[in-house]
């Protein structure tokens, strides 16, 4: 069993931490980070965007505009069938958009 991805990569998302996260997966970044805000990934929605295996899973419709601040590829996604995403994860200073 590998790492934990949410764990993994949540203490490392420290760029703004007064701007919001919009992510995917607000519930699980939500406990993982009780101080920050944490926003579900929407159009429109604005702050730091994460881009993973939730947003490919639950919302591969949506994408982010505006500039990279890191890159991770060292983390995973199990999804609900139990198979792993490896994809690579971005996060994006910006706005969330509509494929």
């Amino acid at each position: 069993m590998g790492q934990d991805g949410f764990a993994a990569l949540a203490p490392q998302l420290t760029d703004d931490p007064t701007a919001p996260l919009i992510t995917a997966a607000p519930d699980a970044f939500g406990a993982l980070l009780p101080g920050r805000s944490v926003r579900m990934l929407r159009a429109g929605e604005r702050g730091l965007i994460l881009l993973d295996g939730a947003q490919r899973l639950y919302a591969p419709d949506l994408a982010a505009r505006g500039r990279v601040i890191a890159t991770f590829d060292q983390v995973m996604f199990t999804r609900p069938d139990g198979t792993i995403d490896r994809g690579g994860i971005e996060l994006v200073r910006g706005v969330v958009i509509r494929r």
